[in-house]
C-alpha cells in the first residue's frame, strides 16, 4: 500500500474529510459494506487499512470478540491509537504482507485499501492462509471504471460525465487527490475476481453501491457525482 497518508499535506485534508463523513465511505460504502458482514457478534476479526479506527469500533459495538485493526501509515496508525486506543481494540502498525499471526481470524475486512496494492495474488494468497475454515474475506475498492483513468470528470452542453478509457491497460495509475502523486494500482474488476478464486476462495457476493441504495435529497440527485458512474465495488468471498 502507498504511502500517501504520511504526507502531511495530504493527510490533513484527507483527516477533514474522512472525521467530518463527508466523502464516499459514509455515503457509499460502509451502508453497504456492513450488511454484508451478517452477524459478527464474537468472531476474531482482521481490518486491513484500518485508518481512523471507523470499522474497527462499529465491529466492536457490534460485539465482535476480538478486532485487529492494522495499517502502514504513520499518521493513520497514531491518530487511530488516540482515538480509540480505550475501547479494546488491538492497532498495529504495518503492512499486511510482512504480518505473522497466530491465530486465524474468522472475518477479514478492508475499507478502501486494495487499489493500493501492487501484486493481488499474494495479498490474497495470505488472506486465505489467515481465515479459519468456513472464514470470509469482505474488502471494498475503487471501482475500475474510475481507476482506469483518474482525470476527474469532464462537463459539456449535455452535463457532467465520466471519461472512461484504458480500461484493458491495467498497472499503476497517477493521479492529483489534494496533491499531485497520488499512486494507485488500475486492474480489471475480473482480473480481481480471477485472483480471489485462483486462491481458493468462492465468490459470495459482489455490490456496486448506487444512490438508489439509499435516501437522496432531489437537490443532490442533480449535483451528486455518485450518480453518474459507479464509485466502488464491494467484494465478499468465503473460504
Amino acid at each position: 500500500m502507498a504511502m500517501i497518508y504520511d504526507n502531511d499535506e495530504f493527510f490533513e485534508q484527507y483527516k477533514r474529510l474522512r472525521l467530518d463523513d463527508t466523502g464516499l465511505n459514509g455515503k457509499m460504502e460502509e451502508p453497504c459494506m456492513r450488511p454484508m458482514m451478517g452477524d459478527v457478534s464474537g468472531l476474531r476479526v482482521l481490518d486491513i487499512g484500518a485508518g481512523f479506527g471507523h470499522q474497527a469500533v462499529w465491529l466492536k459495538e457490534h460485539n465482535a470478540g476480538e478486532v485487529v485493526a492494522l495499517d502502514p501509515s504513520e499518521n493513520m496508525f497514531s491518530h487511530a491509537t488516540a482515538l480509540h486506543g480505550d475501547k479494546g481494540i488491538t492497532f498495529v502498525h504495518g503492512y499486511y504482507e510482512e504480518q505473522v499471526f497466530g491465530e486465524a481470524f474468522d472475518l477479514i475486512v478492508s475499507s478502501m485499501a486494495l487499489h493500493y496494492v501492487d501484486d493481488l495474488a499474494p495479498f490474497f494468497a495470505k488472506c486465505y492462509r489467515d481465515l479459519t475454515e468456513g472464514g470470509q474475506l469482505i474488502f471494498s475498492m475503487e471501482h475500475p471504471v474510475c481507476t482506469a483513468n483518474p482525470t476527474g470528470y469532464s462537463e459539456d452542453e449535455g452535463g457532467k460525465f465520466w471519461r472512461l478509457t484504458d480500461y484493458f491497460q491495467e498497472g499503476e495509475r497517477v493521479q492529483t487527490w489534494f496533491v499531485d502523486g497520488v499512486r494507485k494500482t488500475h486492474r480489471k474488476l475480473s482480473t480481481v475476481l480471477n485472483a480471489l478464486m485462483a486462491c481458493g476462495f468462492t465468490i459470495r457476493q459482489v455490490e456496486e453501491p448506487s444512490p438508489l441504495d439509499r435516501e437522496y435529497p432531489e437537490s443532490e440527485k442533480k449535483t451528486d457525482y455518485f450518480w453518474i458512474r459507479p464509485s466502488i465495488v464491494v467484494i465478499k468471498a468465503g473460504k
